[in-house]
């Protein structure tokens, strides 16, 4: 199970064995490395530190605002990108608090649940509440709601199979209504549907994909499922579905097919649940720029590499986080973990960033306000073998680094919002240990040390990567007379 050690405790009700879906705990093992093997202390390399600047302005100044075209004229549950929070209930989950979240398993007589499927649901419902603890800086917390049975759909799974890797049929709202209301049909007699935030129907394990994505076996949906609560509210979306029980309708809900299904943790199902629940926050994903197109082989990837913000942009990013910039929109990051410094006052100096998604650190994101609705972001990223893709370039240290981007307010969602700074250009990277196809292939968006980039009339210098804490310089090229 490729969970952290301080799991965050899933509180399930109903008849289920506290056994099954416990947290795992460390196990304390005794160190037999015979100490002549260990490095003495004169070898290792020392840790490096830097006179880190205090040069700060009021985080205020780099909370920009929404000045888009139209944004006066914008509906409260439309996607958002800026300040203020846009999140209205009932059209967007608030992203401070505690969600409940339901489990329901789903079956057909031609193609059984296991207690292994169950397992396998149950552990990525532990994964996903310790991510959602951890990347929210223990600002948001997941209840798990879990169905005790298997609800035995009607006919054959070969009576709802759909979706390919070159088809969108999974897209379908008059299909995706027929499976809502089929799983409600044989699930709301016995499960408690009353305030559930999102419900995740969850079928068994259901056939392969090749690395080039043909399907192998039995797969009854290629891709997944979803709709959102915004979808419905107040004037219905051409996609709009939702669960309709007894207890009220909910339009947050997903379904993870085959892709999603991984049991590598390259593409498991709550990194697919997770991206979904970030569109239900409201939250754009910038991802593909306008008119950007996919020509199948991840083309809309490669054309906007803000994908490697995170999972709300991207469900399959080798590093599973969320921007500093949205997180703190979404309420994750104090203010004065945002370090807000005005372009005006910088000559030379050196920032701290602390890891991005471990809970505590002064200083998550460095922001150089250059304009009333412009600055850069600097934030560390640093990956994690429990958490992330598997992956030899993410042990070799390849995803590790600092990544930057540049916000402009005044446009438009989506349309060069938030872009990043690239210290290869936009060439195209592979990476064969990711996986399903499109994964494969992404640009470098992290800055290692010693790389740097240019900003405006800056120099932005990554000094030294460590365990926890980053440094940056920053300074105006000098000029000689």
């Amino acid at each position: 199970m490729n969970v952290r050690a301080s799991l965050f405790a899933l509180a399930i009700p109903f008849a289920l064995a506290l056994s099954s879906c416990s947290p795992l705990t460390e196990q304390v093992v005794g160190i037999q490395n015979d100490l002549a093997e260990l490095p003495s202390l004169e070898t290792q390399e020392p840790t490096r530190w830097f006179e880190v600047s205090d040069l700060r302005v009021d985080s205020e100044l780099c909370k920009f605002k929404d000045q888009s075209p139209g944004f006066t004229s914008r509906d409260p549950w439309m996607d958002f990108t800026y300040f203020p929070n846009m999140q209205a209930d009932p059209y967007s989950l608030p992203s401070v608090g505690q969600a409940d979240i339901a489990l329901v398993f789903l079956d057909w007589e031609d193609m059984e649940g296991s207690d292994q499927d169950r397992e396998y649901y149950l552990e990525q419902a532990e994964s996903m509440a310790d991510w959602y603890r951890m990347i929210s800086q223990e600002k948001y917390s997941v209840t798990w709601h879990v169905s005790d049975q298997w609800g035995r759909l009607p006919g054959s799974w070969r009576d709802m199979k759909r979706g390919s890797q070159e088809s969108d049929t999974e897209e379908d709202p008059v299909a995706n209504q027929e499976v809502l209301d089929l799983a409600v049909s044989v699930t709301d007699d016995y499960f408690d549907y009353t305030d559930i935030d999102y419900v995740i129907f969850a079928i068994p394990r259901s056939g392969t994909l090749t690395v080039e994505g043909t399907e192998v076996g039995d797969v009854v949906f290629y891709a997944g499922l979803h709709g959102f609560e915004s979808f419905i509210h107040p004037n219905p979306d051409p996609k709009a579905t939702s669960v309709n029980t007894e207890e009220g309708a909910i339009g947050n809900w997903a379904l993870a097919g085959t892709t999603f299904q991984d049991t590598q943790n390259r593409s498991p199902a709550w990194v697919f649940w997770t991206h979904e629940m970030g569109h239900m926050f409201g939250y754009v994903s910038h991802s593909p720029q306008p008119g950007a197109e996919d020509n199948g082989s991840g083309g809309q990837y490669l054309s906007n590499p803000m994908t490697s913000g995170g999972i709300f942009a991207h469900q399959w990013n080798p590093v599973r986080a969320v921007s500093g910039w949205t997180s703190w929109v979404a309420g994750w990051l104090e203010d004065d973990q945002v370090h807000c410094v005005d372009a005006a006052d910088i000559e030379d100096e050196v920032f701290a960033v602390n890891n991005r998604r471990e809970v505590g650190g002064a200083t998550k994101a460095v922001i150089i306000r250059t304009g009333e609705t412009t600055g850069l972001v600097i934030e560390s990223r640093e990956w994690d073998p429990l958490i992330d893709t598997p992956s030899a370039k993410g042990e070799s240290g390849f995803y590790d680094g600092i990544f930057m981007y540049y916000i402009d307010s005044s446009r438009r969602i989506s349309d060069m919002s938030l872009i990043p700074l690239m210290p290869h250009g936009t060439g195209q990277v592979w990476d064969d240990d990711l996986w399903p196809g499109p994964a494969t292939s992404s640009v470098d968006s992290m800055f290692q040390e010693g790389e740097s980039a240019e900003y405006r009339d800056f120099t932005i210098e990554v000094l030294s990567l460590q365990d926890g804490v980053d440094f940056v310089r920053v300074s105006r090229p000098t000029t000689g007379e």
